[in-house]
């Protein structure tokens, strides 16, 4: 039989003499399938993590931005710079960073992507017009999110509720007000 500790893998389900990821396949398809294609060579897992720990910083900053613009125009910019220390070190970059294998690629991936969709949701919301371009981004970073990792489907369903909700109520109140 085939165990685990035999070869030093990490966070693989055994069964009937199998191992098995319980990973999706949205950053080695993403990230992996285009570098390969290119240079015949394979992303090393802790580049894949820090690429997309630095997307995770840049869709914090974006999402903080649009916030600071939109609806606290008083707040100096600073407090957004300061804000954008906390994500990259309160988040946990850090300690994917520490040590990068699969588990943390999806992990990272996961996030990345989940943040993208939050940063899409709040953009495709902004003002009285829906946005149904930004809201189909929306809803794509959230179908990647769950192919990164299964236990992102309830973050997902909760946004794609929302999104839903949201719409719903937007077309609601434009059929009440054509009518008065």
């Amino acid at each position: 039989k085939i165990y685990r500790e035999q070869y030093g893998l990490h966070d693989l389900t055994l069964y009937k003499g199998k191992l098995y990821l319980y990973f999706g396949p949205v950053p080695a398809v993403l990230l992996n399938l285009p570098f390969y294609l290119f240079t015949k060579h394979y992303i090393p897992d802790n580049l894949s993590v820090f690429i997309f720990a630095v997307g995770i910083l840049i869709w914090g900053g974006l999402i903080l931005e649009h916030i600071r613009v939109h609806y606290f125009k008083q707040i100096p910019e600073w407090i957004i710079l300061f804000g954008i220390g906390v994500i990259g070190f309160a988040d946990l970059a850090p300690f994917l960073l520490r040590r990068s294998l699969a588990y943390e690629v999806a992990i990272s991936s996961g996030c990345f992507f989940l943040l993208g969709a939050i940063y899409f949701i709040i953009k495709g919301f902004q003002g009285n017009k829906l946005k149904m371009k930004t809201l189909m981004f929306a809803s794509l970073f959230i179908g990647l999110a769950c192919g990164t990792r299964l236990n992102f489907i309830l973050p997902a369903a909760f946004l794609q509720m929302f999104i839903l909700y949201r719409i719903l109520r937007t077309e609601k109140l434009k059929k009440l007000l054509r009518v008065y």
